[in-house]
């Protein structure tokens, strides 16, 4: 169910500088500003994010890359003390990404009737993404498009994890306010649909303002907080959906 959200002055000002009003309106309205974030969950807004960065990350190949930073007194003690930490680090993360697609997968089959996985545009197919399912059918009878200007721009993709448990998604501008406000993501650089950097926001093929850059979960309760930003992707992006809501998935 989505929310009435004021936007902030500072995110409305450059929406405003980016596109002009009315074509700012035709692309992202109506339900651009409403929060598709789900507040029942303990009647409670997005968390705050804050801390340091993951203590294992990806080298650019996709090999884990251990930390850096040093460990406190005795843990190089025959290099045993150290390599539990890193062990369980990289068990940790390996589990939260296992976590993350398995939950993609599982909103996917309960709502198959409106979503598909398959190779992401963004990424040329080097990701799986997830798509709102194509309605040809439907779109001739209303001689209407098959998905909104600001989707058409993916062919419908709206999500992506990466491999480092990075992730893409398209939110509604109220929640990629609150989303970048809070720590969780970071809006692109302007980017067309193939994922090249562009600097003139003028071109159609420009991925949509709600297009952002969240930040890997680092432990189950920034997991849980990720989760509550997929499904407001999905829920925007399938907005309106004949009336009916998105099905959560049976794993949680």
């Amino acid at each position: 169910m989505a929310l009435q959200y004021l936007t902030a002055p500072s995110y409305e000002h450059g929406l405003r500088a980016t596109l002009p009003a009315d074509e700012a309106c035709q692309m992202y309205a109506p339900h651009a500003l409403l929060s598709f974030i789900d507040w029942r969950s303990g009647s409670r807004p997005l968390a705050w994010r804050s801390g340091l960065p993951p203590s294992v990350s990806l080298d650019d190949d996709g090999r884990r890359r251990q930390s850096k930073k040093t460990g406190g007194p005795g843990d190089t003690i025959d290099g045993h003390r150290r390599i539990h930490h890193v062990h369980a680090a990289v068990d940790s993360f390996e589990r939260i990404r296992y976590d993350m697609n398995d939950f993609v997968k599982s909103t996917v089959w309960a709502n198959h009737d409106r979503l598909q996985t398959r190779p992401s545009v963004i990424e040329g197919g080097q990701q799986r993404g997830i798509f709102v399912k194509e309605d040809d059918s439907t779109a001739s009878r209303h001689n209407q498009q098959l998905f909104p200007p600001w989707l058409a721009l993916t062919a419908g993709e709206h999500l992506h994890i990466h491999a480092d448990g990075s992730s893409h998604m398209i939110l509604s501008l109220a929640d990629a306010t609150t989303a970048i406000e809070r720590g969780w993501a970071e809006r692109e650089a302007t980017m067309t649909a193939t994922g090249d950097r562009r600097n003139d926001s003028s071109n159609g093929s420009v991925l949509p303002l709600g297009y952002v850059a969240v930040h890997a979960p680092r432990n189950a309760t920034e997991l849980a907080e990720w989760k509550r930003l997929a499904m407001a992707s999905v829920r925007y992006c399938t907005h309106p959906c004949n009336g009916m809501e998105i099905r959560l998935p049976e794993r949680l």
